[in-house]
């Protein structure tokens, strides 16, 4: 019962943990599940998975059952409340109706508050709305309640199957999902049982068995939702220690709000269910099959009351054939799940969504041959016995359709799961709630063979639909936007389980320890971000210069060790944007503030003059393929009417390099790679250096009216993504048109959005160069040591100090100095320097807008910009009075 009330589960390993992080708002703790961590539901215990696997499912039969239990009372109702029947049916089509409404919003409450807090309250009104209905005075009072019933009552029916999944994996979950799959159908089978005590006691017996239910799961059903427990816990450990915690969740995506979740939840489940055709055509299958069972609530009065003359009570026992096939089912889902099982593990534990359709296949011929056998075989001549048995194969193939089609809709769109099924449950529903409508007049004027063979046709007509998915699935999920979003999100999580697999050495045990493998997991992500590096466009345009002023260029063609180049490979620094100026251009109106107050003053200034307040830019990185760049709205949006730019990381010289800018592609690839991709390319120069491969450049314009799907230039480029360049990638990227590179078509493949700050340092006394008077274009030495200077200025070199004591022959570099006259040997002045560094992934106009607003901070001072770039380009300024002198190399 403590899980139950403490759901943050915060003990002191938890608050010792080494979370990733420093615990600054910035740059917070990230709180994800510790080594066997209690609050773990994946780690529970078989007996309390089990448990809680059938409290929910009890819980989902309960619903179901206060559904069914209603019909057992229709003619006391009829009687009692002067109604017609039409009406009185009205009682369970609204409270079907509220099965559809309900999950809508209990879907985005439960994402944010969590499984726990949900069941209490809904299923506390569940019980109060049963125990109103069983006191109500009209029809249309017992019409509401049903429905705020079923509406409140649908909680379980979305959620039971979440709490199953949080505590099983996939390929565990077999059997647990058949007791699910199995009770809302098994509830209205056994609510005739009771229909012989009174339609008042009917609805008090079903408020006292949700009432006995609410309370075990208000005592026992602990929180099992990781998202909202890992929150809870980063707000507990913010509050304990003053740091700043995040869930692992919010860090990734962003805190989630009411709005948006509930925006989504309304409109996501309808677009899915008429833009996907795997979700329309198998919601409408469950539909026919659910709405089916609803029907013959009405239909077993009439075969067997009516036709052959039984008691109410007795007519209710024909629904035992029903019964006996829905355990046969959850028993042959038992023996599936072992199937199953193994291919899965023939797939590294990911098997392909069809897998899950042969009990669909099974279970839909089940279906049909149920239905064509009680419809003739119904009449009085033939024993009663063989129509109930047809009940055994028409509940065993409804348990198996229905339990099939949910995990292939689950499995084939992952990410999209919640709203798939709450589209499936919204047509669901409607198919249960109008189908009692109609059904008794299409019994009086067919006549109860014809009208049973009605569905009948409709579920043979459906046969078909699993068999098509079966052997065209991944065809038809490649051409479907969320179902490929989904595939490509899964084949990310696929390709990063091996990763982890592949980090830990088995040559001794098994498995490694826990704390070896925390170890190692940090290691390697150190290792990550060490090695990512991230590149920026850093073009200059020569108008973006004061007019008046002087701009003499200097090219240099010294080897790039002579020049101290930063960041030559993605294993040195990313690129650095840096500008270094006099302290005393920041503060000539108070020079004699200290230090801090001068770093303080500096950095307001430019979070002032580059507009937006803070002096920030953002970026995103993320993990896709080529591929996924030209398919779905990621193209329609990003590419082709959009404006992003992108770039992957690798090696320089060794790795495929790809930028993307204004529709531009471009890919530089080894021969081999080349050759194979079959598009037309040019050779890179540099082939033939020593150690350096021969690397081809390609430019496809993405933009031109020939990229599109149909186009033989295009399906070129389509099948090199699909067959050659066909790994995932790390990219960088920047949506120039949005606020944010978290939001639109990115955030299905959950990208990781990095806010850039300005860090401003100091560097006091540093001998200062001077420039001679004259320039000389081509004097490459005078451009080697102002070059120098600044690269070692820019780094914050002591060397730079006048007061420097180390010895020039422990030191890489013997600062030589140009003086006024160009003569060497007088006494450099000395200045105090500051340096404001941005490292992240910029885009040109952020950098122009960086130099200007420098020209506008620094006055008549001296300042310098420099950018530098993965591949060790580097672009670098430096302003004096009226002279802009600027400096590019690159291979």
């Amino acid at each position: 019962m403590r899980q139950v009330f403490d759901q943050s589960g915060v003990t002191p390993e938890v608050v010792n943990h080494n979370y990733d992080g420093s615990g600054t708002e910035d740059d917070p703790y990230v709180v994800t599940w510790i080594a066997d961590d209690p609050r773990n539901p994946m780690l529970y215990s078989n007996v309390k998975k089990w448990s809680l696997t059938m409290l929910v499912a009890i819980a989902t039969l309960a619903v179901a059952f206060v559904s069914s239990a209603y019909s057992g009372g229709a003619k006391e109702v009829i009687s009692e409340f002067q109604c017609s029947q039409e009406v009185y049916t009205l009682g369970l089509t609204f409270f079907v109706l509220g099965f559809a409404i309900g999950p809508l919003l209990w879907a985005p409450l439960s994402e944010l508050f969590g499984r726990q807090v949900l069941y209490v309250t809904t299923y506390g009104a569940l019980t109060a709305f049963n125990a109103g209905a069983a006191g109500s005075q009209n029809i249309a009072t017992l019409i509401v309640l049903r429905f705020l019933a079923g509406a409140f009552g649908s909680s379980p029916l979305t959620n039971a199957g979440g709490v199953i999944a949080d505590m099983f994996a996939a390929k565990q979950r077999g059997l647990a999902m058949a007791l699910f799959a199995a009770a809302p159908f098994m509830g209205p089978v056994c609510g005739f049982v009771g229909e012989t005590i009174g339609w008042r006691w009917v609805e008090g017996i079903m408020a006292i068995f949700t009432g006995t239910l609410w309370i075990l799961g208000a005592l026992f059903l602990p929180e099992t939702y990781p998202p909202v427990i890992l929150r809870k816990r980063a707000a507990k450990l913010s509050k304990m220690t003053g740091k700043v915690y995040r869930s692992q969740g919010d860090v990734q995506q962003g805190p989630t709000t009411f709005g948006h979740v509930f925006k989504t939840s309304l409109s996501r489940p309808w677009i899915l269910l008429f833009r996907e055709p795997i979700v329309l055509l198998l919601s409408i299958y469950m539909a026919i099959i659910y709405g089916t069972l609803y029907m013959m609530f009405s239909a077993f009065p009439i075969v067997y009351q009516q036709n052959r003359g039984w008691s109410a009570g007795i007519g209710g026992l024909a629904f035992l054939g029903v019964a006996v096939g829905m355990i046969f089912a959850v028993a042959y889902s038992v023996w599936d799940n072992k199937r199953y099982s193994r291919v899965s593990d023939e797939h590294g534990g990911f098997a392909p969504p069809e897998a899950r359709l042969p009990i669909t296949m099974i279970g839909g011929i089940a279906v049909p041959i149920g239905l064509f056998w009680f419809a003739w075989t119904n009449y009085p001549s033939i024993n009663y016995m063989v129509s109930i048995a047809a009940g055994v194969p028409f509940g065993f193939g409804m348990v198996m359709v229905f339990l099939g089609i949910m995990n292939y809709l689950i499995d084939a769109y992952v990410i999209y799961a919640a709203s798939v099924l709450a589209a499936n449950a919204v047509l669901r529903s409607i198919f249960g709630a109008v189908f009692p409508l109609f059904t008794t007049q299409m019994y009086n004027k067919l006549g109860i063979h014809w009208a049973s063979t009605v569905p009948a046709f409709l579920a043979l007509a459906c046969v078909p639909f699993p068999f098509l998915f079966y052997r065209y699935g991944p065809n038809i999920r490649a051409r479907c936007k969320y179902a490929s979003e989904a595939e490509a999100f899964l084949k990310r999580m696929q390709k990063d389980m091996q990763s982890d697999d592949e980090g830990t050495s088995d040559t001794d045990t098994a498995v490694a320890s826990s704390d070896a493998r925390e170890e190692k997991d940090k290691e390697m992500e150190r290792e990550r971000e060490e090695e990512e590096q991230e590149a920026i466009d850093y073009s200059y345009e020569e108008e973006n210069l004061p007019a008046g002023g002087r701009f003499e260029k200097i090219k240099t063609n010294q080897p790039r060790p002579v020049l101290a180049k930063r960041g030559t490979s993605y294993e040195g620094n990313p690129f650095d944007l840096d500008r270094v100026n006099t302290r005393e251009s920041f503060s000539s109106e108070k020079r004699s503030l200290e230090r801090t107050n001068s770093r303080r003053l500096s950095l307001s200034k430019f979070q002032e003059g580059l507009g937006n307040g803070k002096g920030t830019f953002q970026y995103a990185r993320v993990h896709m393929k080529l591929s996924d760049i030209i398919e779905g709205d990621f193209f329609n949006h990003y590419v082709k009417a959009g404006n992003v730019v992108m770039l992957s990381q690798g090696r320089p010289d060794i790795d495929p390099v790809y930028t993307l800018s204004e529709g531009l592609l471009r890919m530089e690839v080894n021969k081999a790679t080349y050759e194979r991709m079959g598009l037309e390319g040019k050779g890179m120069p540099g082939e033939g250096r020593k150690h350096v491969k021969a690397r081809y450049a390609i430019e496809i314009n993405l933009r031109l009216p020939s990229m599109v799907r149909g186009k033989p230039g295009f399906d070129r480029v389509v099948w090199a993504f699909r067959n050659v360049l066909n790994h995932s990638v790390t990219w960088m990227f920047h949506d120039l048109k949005a606020k944010t590179d978290e939001s639109g078509p990115i955030a299905v493949h959950q990208a990781l959005v990095r806010t850039v700050e300005p860090v401003v340092e100091a560097l006091d006394g540093a001998m200062m160069f001077a420039i001679p008077g004259t320039l000389d274009q081509d004097d490459h030495s005078l451009a080697a040591a102002l070059l120098e200077w600044v690269t070692m200025a820019a780094n914050l070199s002591p060397r730079l100090q006048h007061n420097d004591g180390i010895d020039s022959y422990l030191s890489k570099y013997n600062v030589t100095l140009p003086t006024g006259n160009g003569e060497a040997g007088d006494r450099p002045e000395t200045q105090d320097l500051v340096r404001i560094r941005w490292h992240g992934f910029a885009h040109a106009s952020f950098i122009s807008k960086l130099f200007t607003t420098s020209l506008k901070t620094c006055g008549d001072n001296w300042f310098v910009v420099s950018a530098t770039s993965f591949s060790g380009e580097a672009y670098v300024i430096l302003k004096t009075g009226e002279r802009t002198l600027t400096w590019e190399y690159m291979d």
